[in-house]
C-alpha cells in the first residue's frame, strides 16, 4: 500500500479546514453579527419601513433576527388597518429561508408560523377594514431593486380571530360578531398568474357560541371569475360535514346574501340539533341527527335542488 506524502496529508487536512471554515465557522459569523442589537436595529427599521411604505400603513415590530440553524425570529408585530385601529399583532414569527439569490433577487421561505396571533377583520360603512391592502395606489416599489418572494405557507397556533359584517348582523343568528379562540391552522400555498390555491391540510377553532370545530380540511381556488372549494371535511361538537365542492361565482353583485350565484355539491351532512341550539334557543332537540345529501344551486332568492335526499333517524324523503 502505497503511503500518503506529508505534503498530501497537509493538503487533506486543509481540505477539511476550508470545509469547517464554510459549513460552521462563516454561518456562526453571520449569525453573530446580525445577533449585534446595533444590527438588528438597523434590520427592523428597514423591514418596518419597508412594509409601512408598501402596504400604506403603520407597522412596527420589536425585535427581527436571523440565525442559521434556527431562522428568522420577529416579535411583537402590530399592522394597524385603516381606521388606525388593530388589523394583525403577533407576539412572535417563525420561518425559515428555504432558498436564496442575490444574483436572481429572489428568496423562498419555509412555512411563516404565527404564534397566538390576534386578527380583527370588521366592516365599516361599506368598506372592510383591510381593502387598504388590495387597493392603495399609494404603494411604491423601486423596480430596479425589487425582489421576488414566496412562501411555502402558514400556520397559525392558538390565535384569536374576530369577523364582523353586515351579512353576520343581517342573519341576527351570531350576534354582531363572530369570535373564533384556540384557533389552529396549518395551509399550503400555491401562487400562480391565473390562480391561487391554498391548501388547508387542518384547521381548528371554538365559537363564542361553544361551538367547536376540529380537523377541517380542503382545498381552496381562487379564480377571476369564480371560487372554488374542494373535498370539505370537518367535525363540530355532534355533527359532521363532508362537502365535495362549493362553488361561488363572481357577478359582482352588490347584494351578496341574495344574488349571488353558488352551488354545493354535499356528499353528507350529519347534523345533531344540539349544536343548532348553541344558535338557535327554540328549536326542539331531535333524538337522532338530521342527514342531508345532494346538490343546491342558482342564488338564495332562486335556489334549485336535484338528488337531494334527507333523512331523520330511520325515515329518508
Amino acid at each position: 500500500m502505497q503511503k500518503l506524502s506529508s505534503k498530501h496529508i497537509k493538503k487533506f487536512y486543509k481540505t477539511i479546514l476550508y470545509v469547517l471554515v464554510i459549513v460552521f465557522i462563516v454561518p456562526a459569523i453571520i449569525s453573530l453579527v446580525f445577533l449585534l442589537p446595533e444590527v438588528q436595529s438597523l434590520v427592523a427599521k428597514k423591514v418596518v419601513n419597508r412594509l409601512s411604505n408598501e402596504l400604506g400603513t403603520k407597522v412596527s415590530i420589536n425585535r427581527f433576527y436571523i440565525t442559521p440553524f434556527v431562522g428568522i425570529r420577529v416579535t411583537d408585530i402590530l399592522v394597524l388597518d385603516q381606521y388606525d385601529d388593530t388589523l394583525l399583532f403577533v407576539p412572535l414569527l417563525r420561518t425559515g429561508i428555504d432558498n436564496f439569490s442575490l444574483k436572481n433577487k429572489s428568496i423562498s421561505l419555509e412555512k411563516i408560523s404565527l404564534q397566538t396571533p390576534v386578527i380583527q377583520i370588521y366592516q365599516q360603512n361599506d368598506k372592510m377594514n383591510y381593502d387598504f391592502l388590495f387597493n392603495n395606489s399609494s404603494l411604491k416599489s423601486d423596480d430596479s431593486v425589487k425582489w421576488n418572494f414566496s412562501v411555502e405557507g402558514f400556520s397559525i397556533i392558538n390565535g384569536n380571530i374576530s369577523l364582523n359584517h353586515k351579512i353576520i348582523e343581517e342573519t341576527k343568528i351570531f350576534g354582531n360578531y363572530l369570535v373564533f379562540t384556540n384557533f389552529n391552522a396549518d395551509l399550503n400555498m400555491v401562487l400562480q398568474d391565473s390562480s391561487n390555491v391554498f391548501i388547508i391540510n387542518d384547521l381548528s377553532f371554538i365559537e363564542s357560541s361553544g361551538l367547536h370545530v376540529n380537523k377541517l380540511h380542503t382545498s381552496i381556488e381562487i379564480l377571476p371569475e369564480i371560487l372554488s372549494v374542494n373535498k370539505i371535511y370537518f367535525q363540530a361538537n355532534n355533527s359532521v360535514f363532508d362537502i365535495e365542492k362549493i362553488d361561488i361565482h363572481n357577478n359582482k353583485s352588490e347584494n351578496f346574501t341574495v344574488e349571488k350565484r353558488f352551488s354545493i355539491e354535499t356528499n353528507v351532512i350529519s347534523l345533531n340539533t344540539s349544536d343548532l341550539m348553541l344558535f338557535f334557543s327554540n328549536i326542539p332537540e331531535l333524538k337522532f341527527p338530521v342527514e342531508f345529501s345532494g346538490l343546491l344551486q342558482g342564488s338564495f332568492d332562486n335556489l334549485k335542488g336535484k338528488n337531494i335526499n334527507i333523512r331523520f333517524g330511520e325515515v329518508t324523503s
